[in-house]
C-alpha cells in the first residue's frame, strides 16, 4: 500500500511540475504528456490505496465491487469508509467537484 500512496502523491504534485516545465519553455506536448501521466498516475495510486482499504489483496475490481455493495445494503465497515474517503481526493471527483457544484 505505500508504493499506492507514493504513485498518487507522485501524480498529485504533477502540476507543480508542469508549471516548472511551462515556465521554462518546454515543449507543449511534452507538458501535455507530463500531465496526462500525473492524471494517469494519481488515479491509479488512488484506486490501488482504495483497493487495499477495502479488499486487502483482491485486486481493484474486486474491491469496486464490496464498495458498491456495502453502499448499496448500508452495511459500511472502516474499510469501505476509508476507502470512500480517499476516492474523494481524485482529481476531478469528490470534494473537489462537490464544492465547485455547491
Amino acid at each position: 500500500m505505500a508504493l499506492a500512496i507514493v504513485i498518487a502523491v507522485a501524480g498529485l504534485a504533477s502540476p507543480y511540475v508542469i508549471r516548472a516545465g511551462i515556465s521554462s519553455g518546454a515543449a507543449p506536448r511534452l507538458v501535455i504528456a507530463g500531465h496526462l501521466t500525473g492524471l494517469l498516475l494519481a488515479w491509479a495510486g488512488i484506486l490501488a490505496t482504495v483497493a487495499e482499504l477495502v479488499a486487502p489483496g483482491a485486486g481493484i475490481v474486486v474491491a469496486c465491487g464490496v464498495l458498491l455493495a456495502s453502499l448499496g445494503t448500508g452495511a459500511t465497515t472502516a474499510g469501505t469508509l476509508g476507502g470512500l474517503a480517499v476516492y474523494a481526493l481524485l482529481p476531478g471527483r469528490g470534494a473537489v467537484a462537490l464544492a465547485r457544484a455547491c
